[in-house]
């Protein structure tokens, strides 16, 4: 019933957008807007002034921009001047006769400036004026009057939040795998119903979610009554840092408790349990009967004793359990589970790899728009997974399949921004280019893959018309975006770089001048120059003072004397810069890790600890001693990733879309990285998790325990910690 309903409301909003524009009355005047660059020190006053719409009640018309000035100080080179205040005055004009006697019908001071409310100054029957002023902080980052105290109080919260390793290892009781003996002892004077396998299991539920009763192996009480209680104890995807090993002295068949340790990697079960009946459960709840078993999603072993099991179980009037099964020595199950998983053995010597259990740590391949999910087939015998990517099934029951292209799923994603022709729409009513995201997997846009294709015919096409009414940095109607004709990049592009170089150029990254027509040859040092310093000037939120005029006797570029007054890159010797040589992708990522630890230098930004992922790569010898570190840091955040899972090409050319493509990443480096929850969160977030976030496209996401991308999280939120590098 909601999807008809949205489905409903769309086709009336869409026919109402469709009726001739006779069929509303323009009485009012009920905006008027604006979109410029905002002022930044150290550079020339912006000149893309551009009116973007005037609006009549529901009605556009046309009109245009017929003069504007800039208010404030300017250096002797003429470039704005940091913690000063610039008003832009802009006078507009309205063209259409219709409405050119328009004084009468203004109702309000709805004059907006990249989205922020204006000043109107006067109007007459054909022109409007108004105003709306920038102001410069010292660094030079624009701070807009009616946000900056928001912006101050968030910003001062968000320091005292962050901590380096010591104080979050300090606070966090859950980063070691934790024990949970489940026995008489610890079940004693709690009021169970011992004929009552299910009051049983909801008491032993009830302690492990108070965490009130916790007992290692050696005997030792742990009581952290202190810590919040984990309420989510029975989500899917439950906190991974719970407790990992459960040793049951005392357990009977189809106790529930037997679904909720999800995240559990070992069950140690003694003779006094109801072994053969506890393997009876688990054969049942899955073998093609639903997707994601309930029990154990996530790399379990259980462990039996070989005195009553010599020669391992037998399986006669229920399959083989959903996870693998492992023989211990002997009848006590203390001592087994203090020597480990090593210490057990595999009892099946034929496995029969024909088990079709679905669970996550058995899965292949996630489904996508291109292919239905897979998994890896298990031993029917002692459920061992084979992992052998040339043997693998697709789902019966619970599948993903949406019946397209022969069971192909339809999910297309729709996130990414690819600035080609093929995904090109045309022009909204503020004249910017209108393209439509792409699917991040096979890269279709949505007029692409549609089941309708009559709605996106240029002429009567419903959904064509209302993609053409996406506007700047808002509306996406359809899967649509707009470009501005100022951030828009004409040269010479790879299509999986337009993206990036669209959102670089749009963050002020780019100094076009220099750039050249094709994005895709090499980029010069002058031209990185320019590339990183607008990046770390931009992220630390003040300009570089530049070295000396004459500081380089075959330059004196003044992106150059920054970059060399930064530590960022210095020349070639004897006083030469060499200003058209090229870089490699080392030179590249080196530089730039540079002017990062510039930012930090310069302003409040951290950066996380991380883990060097070099290794992985077989070229990785091929680093020189002095790119090591600034290429493990670089890498580990994804601001620069291999050329393929298995090779970096450190000596690889670095191309401008390159370059561009990483510094626009880089300003993500303060936010990227670990976070520990210090809070008890619903879902799969409690006291003590870490998290690696990462940014796409502008939204905060990381991985779950089981695989699955979550997005839209607030990292602002004080009950994240960020750890920093300190």
């Amino acid at each position: 019933m909601k999807r008809k309903l949205t489905s409903l409301l769309l086709a009336i909003v869409m026919a109402l957008a469709l009726l001739p524009t006779t069929a509303f009355a323009a009485t009012t005047l009920t905006g008027a807007y604006c979109q410029v660059s905002e002022p930044v020190a150290g550079q020339p006053l912006p000149t893309d002034v551009k009116l973007r719409a005037l609006q009549f009640a529901t009605t556009l018309r046309n009109s245009s921009i017929t003069g504007y000035t800039w208010d404030g100080p300017v250096d002797a080179n003429g470039n704005a001047i940091a913690g000063n205040t610039y008003t832009l005055t802009i006078t507009i004009e309205v063209n259409a006769g219709a409405d050119a006697a328009f004084s009468s019908k203004i109702t309000s001071n709805t004059v907006r400036v990249n989205g922020k409310s204006g000043t109107l100054i006067s109007r007459t029957s054909k022109k409007l004026v108004y105003s709306y002023s920038f102001t410069l902080s010292g660094g030079g980052k624009v701070e807009h009057p009616e946000d900056l105290e928001k912006e101050q109080q968030e910003h001062a919260a968000e320091l005292k939040r962050r901590w380096s390793k010591a104080e979050a290892d300090a606070s966090y009781p859950l980063g070691s795998p934790i024990t949970l003996l489940v026995n008489e002892e610890t079940l004693k004077g709690t009021d169970i119903d011992y004929l009552d396998p299910y009051s049983l299991g909801v008491k032993i539920m009830q302690l492990f979610g108070a965490r009130s009763v916790f007992h290692t192996l050696n005997g030792e009480t742990i009581d952290n009554k202190g810590l919040p209680t984990l309420n989510s104890v029975g989500s899917r995807t439950a906190n991974h840092y719970r407790v990992t090993r459960v040793v049951y002295d005392y357990f009977r068949e189809g106790d529930p408790s037997l679904d909720q340790f999800r995240n559990c990697t070992e069950l140690w079960l003694s003779p006094k349990c109801d072994i053969d009946g506890i393997l009876k459960t688990l054969g049942n709840i899955t073998l093609d009967t639903q997707f994601l078993g309930d029990f154990f999603e996530w790399n379990c072993t259980v462990f039996i004793p070989d005195s009553l099991y010599p020669n391992g179980p037998t399986y006669t009037d229920h399959p083989a359990p959903g996870c693998r099964v492992m023989l211990y020595s002997g009848s006590d199950v203390y001592a087994a589970a203090a020597k480990g998983k090593d210490a057990a053995r595999d009892w099946c010597t034929n496995h029969s790899y024909t088990y079709r259990y679905i669970s996550e740590d058995r899965r292949y391949t996630f489904p996508t728009c291109c292919t239905d999910a897979r998994f890896y087939y298990s031993c029917s015998k002692c459920g061992k997974c084979e992992y052998n990517p040339n043997h693998t099934f697709y789902p019966t029951v619970g599948s993903f399949d949406n019946g397209e292209d022969g069971g192909k799923n339809t999910a297309h994603d729709f996130v990414n921004k690819v600035v080609t022709d093929d995904h090109f729409l045309g022009y909204n009513a503020a004249g910017d280019r209108v393209y439509l995201y792409a699917c991040s997997v096979c890269g279709k846009d949505n007029r692409q893959s549609s089941s309708t294709p009559k709605q996106w015919d240029p002429n009567t096409g419903g959904f064509y018309k209302w993609a053409l009414t996406a506007t700047v940095g808002k509306d996406h109607p359809n899967g649509s975006y707009a470009i501005s004709n100022s951030a828009y990049i004409a040269a010479k592009q790879d299509a999986w770089a337009t993206g990036e170089v669209l959102k670089a150029s749009e963050a002020g990254l780019i100094d076009v001048s220099l750039m050249g027509n094709d994005y895709t040859r090499p980029i010069s040092r002058l031209q990185f120059c320019s590339v990183a310093v607008k990046m770390a000037e931009k992220l630390a939120g003040k300009a570089i003072t530049p070295a000396p005029a004459g500081t380089f006797t075959d330059t004196d570029n003044e992106y150059v004397r920054k970059a060399s007054a930064a530590g960022i890159t210095q020349g070639v010797g004897g006083s030469r810069f060499d200003p058209n040589g090229t870089l490699t992708r080392q030179q590249m990522g080196t530089f730039l890790y540079r002017a990062l630890q510039w930012v930090k230098n310069n302003s409040d930004v951290e950066y996380t600890i991380y883990t060097s992922r070099l290794n992985k790569y077989t070229d990785s010898g091929q680093l020189n001693s002095w790119a090591v570190e600034a290429m493990g840091f670089m890498n580990a955040l994804d601001l620069i990733k291999g050329v393929t899972d298995t090779t970096l090409a450190p000596n690889g050319t670095c191309t401008i879309e390159q370059a561009i493509a990483v510094a626009y990443r880089s300003l993500d480096a303060g936010r990227i990285g670990w976070y520990q929850f210090v809070k008890d969160g619903g879902d799969w977030l409690c006291y003590g998790d870490r998290l690696w976030i990462y940014f796409k496209n502008s939204e905060a996401c990381c991985m779950n325990p089981y695989g699955f991308e979550s997005a839209g999280i607030n990292i602002k939120s004080d009950g994240y910690r960020p750890i920093k590098d300190r």
